[in-house]
């Protein structure tokens, strides 16, 4: 059973007998492939990201916004749901609620909204348009808006989400990918948010 990839504690239930060994492997080969799906989601993602990178970069170089369909295809949330527990149990669970009554479509949707709305604001900030600017605020209050569908942050909150855009390296690492800077600009424009809307 190790051979074939089980952990310890699926092996340990096998033999205490309070699993089935057909059981056991049988929601191991169900994790096997999910795990299989998501690489190969993630696997084309880098690709695409691999071709869009070498065909524009040398318009990057001066300036140019990016403007993928889907920059969250194979994205890894999970990698923050501990995190999220810990600091903010409640909202983590209401989120985790609101996650799982999405179906595939419906990320899918809500992926390309996200995408959208980061090539609108990378598009104000390529103008030199300040945070501060009505129409950059009515696009973070959307933003605020989405993000209440799955949980209502305070604005000391939504301040640190928009650090973690700049501080997480996968976040500012989707951000910058649109345009160099815009993790920055969003985090600034959700503090000016934050200041005025939320406190």
């Amino acid at each position: 059973m190790r051979e074939l990839g089980l952990g310890l504690r699926e092996i340990a239930a096998v033999l205490a007998s309070q699993v089935d060994q057909v059981v056991a492997l049988r929601e191991h080969r169900r994790r096997l492939l999910a795990e299989r799906d998501r690489l190969d989601v993630l696997a084309r993602t880098v690709g695409r990201t691999i071709a869009e990178l070498e065909e524009d970069k040398d318009t990057r170089d001066m300036g140019k916004i990016s403007t993928p369909e889907n920059l969250f295809a194979g994205f890894d949330a999970a990698r923050y749901e501990a995190a999220a527990s810990e600091q903010w149990p409640g909202q983590a669970e209401a989120s985790a609620q609101y996650a799982a009554t999405l179906t595939e479509p419906d990320q899918e949707r809500l992926q390309r909204e996200a995408t959208a709305a980061m090539i609108r604001m990378a598009e104000f900030m390529r103008a030199g348009t300040p945070v501060t600017d009505a129409a950059v605020q009515a696009e973070v209050d959307a933003h605020y808006r989405g993000i209440c569908r799955m949980w209502t942050p305070s604005a000391g909150a939504f301040k640190a989400l928009g650090a973690t855009y700049v501080e997480d390296a996968q976040w500012r690492g989707a951000y910058d990918r649109i345009a160099e800077g815009l993790a920055v600009y969003q985090r600034d424009a959700m503090a000016v948010y934050a200041d005025a809307q939320l406190s």
